[in-house]
């Protein structure tokens, strides 16, 4: 689903690739981003929209970020454990899963300009 949607932002739209587009979003479309929250994020931004078709291309472009950044936070996470076990045992098996830290995805966040970091309160 994401890389249909993908291939349609990549390039600058034609009408009739719109219209395919659109056409997609009817037929097939399921976001991983629910409606209400599309809808929370639209309304605190002061977008006013009840057209469910731009609520769905929202909704795709937040999960490709979100896919992005943490494709991004992965491959952070496989350059830090290459290092490690580099730096003490060449010879180890790396881990089958992958655990999600917050330094990994603060570098993935950094990479795409925003920021991340902990309240004062808490150093």
């Amino acid at each position: 689903l994401l890389a249909t949607v993908c291939r349609y932002f990549m390039n600058p739209i034609s009408n009739e690739t719109l219209n395919e587009l659109i056409a997609f979003l009817e037929n097939d479309s399921v976001s991983a981003i629910p409606e209400q929250v599309v809808d929370y994020y639209l309304e605190r931004t002061g977008v006013v929209t009840t057209d469910p078709t731009v609520k769905q291309i929202v909704g795709l472009a937040a999960q490709k970020f979100i896919s992005d950044i943490l494709g991004d936070a992965k491959h952070h996470y496989e350059k830090r454990q290459t290092a490690l076990r580099n730096a003490s045992a060449p010879d180890v098996q790396p881990p089958t899963q992958c655990t999600l830290t917050p330094e990994d995805l603060s570098l993935a966040l950094r990479e795409r300009g925003i920021n991340v970091r902990k309240p004062e309160y808490y150093l």
